[in-house]
């Protein structure tokens, strides 16, 4: 709201109709990718049926050996999302990018959400992916191949950018809404998911957001640093003000990620994880821990009021 007050224009890009904010008016542009459906044989059993009679039905050690220790970590959880879902997103990006010089070059945020690297992990290094032909669906990968995907969809929205000379003064803000349940091992990612939900390890996992930030006016990678401070989600908001508000006074939680750099320093985080509750997998109780160096508690239940 702040940006349009500033003369600024708000498109998003949502890989669909359920990312859809419920207020509308924010937006001047929403574009949806539209989903490519694949007709499944009757006769065909799907994958997540499958999966599930599986679990249910037998032992754990034979679940664990058809199954993997991957998806038996996403069935335990009820965590399951279409296997199309992220070549929808994907598309959704590109097409994006293919329109990106038909919109305005000034005064315009862009929210781009993109479900990379997200499971479920289908894509190639080279965003490719190949079709399980027995149960019509999409060959698994790994955690390291689709983030490795994810990579090169950034480095395609940067040369857009730098083609159509707009990548100089643009401020770039890329960050993800949630870590995963793994650690690097060995130089290997180890999934943390037998650690529980109360261990360090695995909450600092998931409170792990990566967050790259381009200034305004930085038109070289040799211009960038790596920042050693504890940055957090909440830090995007006074960062974006701060690099294209000027002269609006506004109070934040957050701390601008721009110059001057903030110097390293420790941080009490507050992190939220929320409970599926039901087949909807909606709450609005979240548990909330504090991560205080590396001491981890459990803060109690907090409600979150839906709009």
């Amino acid at each position: 709201y702040w940006l349009k007050d500033a003369g600024y224009v708000i498109y998003a890009y949502i890989r669909g109709a359920e990312d859809t904010p419920r207020d509308l008016s924010l937006f001047d542009l929403v574009v949806r990718s539209k989903d490519k459906k694949r007709p499944v044989p009757n006769e065909r059993i799907s994958p997540v049926f499958r999966d599930l009679w599986i679990y249910k039905n037998l032992p754990l050690c034979a679940s664990i050996r058809i199954l993997g220790p991957r998806r038996l970590e996403q069935v335990r959880a009820d965590n399951f999302l279409p296997e199309h879902i992220n070549v929808r997103s994907l598309n959704c990006f590109r097409q994006y990018l293919q329109e990106e010089e038909n919109l305005p070059a000034f005064n315009r945020f862009s929210y781009i959400y993109l479900l990379l690297p997200h499971f479920p992990y289908i894509f190639y290094d080279d965003c490719s992916y190949t079709e399980d032909e027995v149960y019509q669906a999409l060959k698994v990968t790994s955690p390291l191949e689709q983030s490795k995907c994810a990579t090169k969809a950034i480095i395609e929205f940067i040369e857009t950018l730098k083609s159509l000379d707009r990548f100089g003064n643009a401020l770039i803000i890329i960050s993800s809404d949630h870590g995963a349940r793994f650690a690097v091992e060995d130089g290997k990612l180890k999934s943390l998911v037998d650690l529980g939900q109360d261990s360090l390890e695995w909450n600092l996992a998931r409170a792990r957001t990566l967050l790259l930030i381009k200034p305004v006016d930085a038109s070289d990678a040799n211009e960038l640093i790596i920042s050693d401070y504890e940055s957090s989600l909440i830090d995007i908001a006074p960062t974006i003000a701060k690099s294209v508000l000027s002269g609006i006074s506004m109070d934040f939680d957050g701390i601008a990620l721009v110059d001057p750099v903030p110097s390293p320093s420790a941080r009490q985080k507050y992190y939220y994880f929320f409970d599926k509750k039901g087949p909807g997998g909606w709450t609005d109780e979240m548990t909330r821990y504090i991560i205080d160096g590396n001491q981890i508690r459990r803060d109690g239940i907090a409600k979150i009021k839906n709009p």
